[in-house]
């Protein structure tokens, strides 16, 4: 399905349901002079985009990405999980842009902050919801096909350009993969903390779970894993004593604290993730002494016991891990703000690597 609504003489708008809506501009590229793509996600091996800019032999070719399902993971795997996810898919995305695939050598980039969809040539162009992969043509998606020359060229050097200045070339070391993790799984972590404050401001009989927990313990061991490959750094004199000042800048110590309050036997939010109120009224009915009376006609009267406990019990656990829930939030405002100075390290130290190298 295809409905266009042309906007101006060089603008339509196209609605697409089980085809491309930019399957103009995929046609308009054999003529190219140049291409360029901007995407979240590049799709499949054998998807139509791929294929088609790996057939090019004549223009020059650009293509940003973001690396969707980076940190997707099984939670309850621990941190080692995300991280062995995230070179995975790192890795898997940089073979899809591998020169050796393709006619002509493209630059080829990746954003982790890239949300934009636009496809262009010198002719044509569009930029819209799509994705450029297959599974987007299974869906309603919304664009604008340009086709006015100076239009193109403006969105080329306005957009492209600019997403360009805040992108990271394909072929990155180690250490800039490193950098993007980190900086990836920071923002977890403050989203987790985030999410976790929202259980807790919920209405009574709403907490955190065991799994909201976990998955932030699984965040803070998968940042202490991505630190600790910078060490194979060390051996360069100049990257040793940077390496030095990001370990001084990093509030490891906050992490680890979190950690620590999150896991202990007796941490307050554990302790309400645990809580189960139906346990408790079976527990409270269990009682020796309850057990003898809450029979036949005071049943009724021992089970409404039996909840008020549950809700004063679940009460007081929601009240003391609101006040631990400060606490944490705290630590992990620390470790969060504190690595922001430690990324600015990080690029430092790449860059004096890079220095090193070519010396």
């Amino acid at each position: 399905m295809r409905i266009t609504l042309p906007l101006t003489k060089d603008l339509t708008l196209i609605l697409s349901k089980e085809e491309h809506g930019y399957a103009d501009v995929l046609e308009a590229m054999e003529e190219a002079e140049w291409v360029d793509v901007v995407t979240y996600n590049l799709g499949s091996e054998s998807g139509k985009l791929l294929t088609r800019l790996r057939e090019l032999k004549k223009p020059i070719i650009r293509v940003v990405t973001n690396v969707p399902n980076r940190l997707a993971q099984y939670w309850g795997n621990g941190g080692e999980t995300i991280k062995k996810n995230f070179r995975k898919n790192f890795k898997a995305y940089k073979n899809m842009l591998h020169p050796g695939l393709f006619h002509t050598t493209p630059e080829t980039f990746f954003n982790p902050s890239n949300h934009a969809k636009i496809i262009l040539t010198d002719s044509i162009g569009y930029v819209g919801s799509s994705n450029f992969s297959e599974a987007s043509a299974d869906k309603f998606e919304c664009g604008v096909l340009i086709t006015c020359p100076e239009t193109i060229k403006q969105v080329r050097t306005e957009f492209v350009d600019e997403i360009i200045q805040y992108s990271h070339p394909t072929d990155m070391s180690a250490l800039k993969e490193a950098t993007i993790f980190i900086g990836d799984i920071r923002t977890d972590l403050a989203r987790l903390m985030v999410s976790l404050g929202d259980q807790l401001a919920g209405s009574n009989g709403q907490h955190p779970t065991l799994e909201s927990l976990q998955e932030i313990i699984d965040v803070i061991d998968a940042i202490e894993g991505g630190l600790l490959c910078l060490d194979e750094y060390s051996e360069h004199e100049k990257s040793s004593e940077l390496l030095s000042q990001v370990s001084e800048v990093i509030d490891i110590q906050s992490l680890r604290k979190l950690r620590d309050l999150l896991e202990h036997y007796d941490s307050h939010l554990l302790e309400l993730a645990e809580f189960s109120v139906e346990d408790f009224i079976n527990s409270y009915l269990n009682e020796p002494e309850i057990a003898k009376e809450a029979y036949d006609e005071h049943v009724d009267k021992y089970i409404q016991l039996a909840t008020n406990a549950a809700e004063d019990k679940e009460q007081q656990l929601h009240d003391a891990a609101k006040k631990e829930l400060k606490e944490a939030a705290s630590l992990a405002t620390r470790f969060v703000r504190s690595s922001e100075n430690a990324l600015e390290k990080m690029k430092e130290l790449e860059n004096s690597i890079w220095d090193f190298d070519n010396t």
